[in-house]
């Protein structure tokens, strides 16, 4: 597949802020404390600021429904942060999502990644998400075939039987589910390589799946149009693991 007209290295605006979602599940956010220490080393390193303690805050928005999803943004005002909680009631078929309500991926090229800050400023990504088919999620991959990850997740792929994600090299969004499903595999004896996956040896892949916060792990069905095996074993099992481990552990 020949690469379309790159889009730009994307360049947010860290005066926008970062942010974090959060899955709300029984009144709890999942892996509270995991998304606040990420929280804290982004606005540590973009605004040396220190983040404030936000535990009782975001424990007591998440409290009314047995599950949601939780936007927890924060803005530089004045030398300090301002924080905004938002809460909305979420499908539980898009949690770890089978069959119909799994997605596609339709490839971006880009100019390069969007690091390891969760920016609120996402204005390539949302462009490309409007664009893209219905169910359909964009995937960011350089102009030199180099895939780095989803518009909204981290990417795998069972390639000649090994598990594969790309590493985390200041181009990808170092992903709570990501490093949780590279926990759940050591567990069940299945070993990820954290190396480069390029657009070729993506297509030909056994298996391809997405880890976010809010989805878990995510099947993908196709890419650019073509149908691919879905829900394979790997994908199946690691879903698994990591459902046991999100939900027996929650919060």
């Amino acid at each position: 597949m020949a690469p379309a007209p790159a889009a730009p290295h994307p360049s947010p605006d860290p005066g926008q802020g970062v942010f974090e979602t959060i899955l709300v599940f029984d009144d709890a956010p999942v892996r509270l404390e995991a998304h606040l220490k990420r929280l804290a080393a982004s606005v540590a390193k973009l605004y040396s600021i220190e983040l404030p303690d936000l535990r009782d805050l975001v424990r007591s928005r998440a409290r009314g429904g047995e599950l949601g999803r939780m936007r927890l943004s924060l803005r530089p005002r004045r030398g300090e942060l301002e924080p905004l909680i938002v809460v909305a009631s979420f499908d539980p078929n898009n949690v770890f999502p089978t069959g119909s309500f799994t997605s596609s991926l339709e490839t971006l090229w880009v100019g390069g990644g969007y690091g390891d800050h969760k920016w609120n400023d996402r204005d390539l990504l949302t462009r490309a998400e409007a664009r893209a088919e219905p169910g359909a999620v964009p995937l960011l991959t350089r102009v030199d075939g180099t895939v780095l990850e989803a518009s909204r997740a981290n990417l795998f792929a069972v390639h000649e039987g090994r598990v594969l994600t790309p590493p985390l090299d200041s181009e990808i969004l170092p992903g709570i589910a990501r490093q949780d499903t590279i926990d759940a595999a050591a567990e069940c004896l299945i070993e990820v390589r954290e190396e480069r996956i390029s657009h070729q040896q993506l297509l030909a892949a056994e298996e391809i799946f997405l880890t976010n916060s809010l989805r878990g792990v995510e099947p993908i069905r196709a890419i650019d149009g073509d149908p691919i095996a879905v829900e394979g074993p790997i994908t199946t099992a690691l879903a698994g693991a990591l459902r046991t481990r999100w939900f027996r552990n929650a919060p």
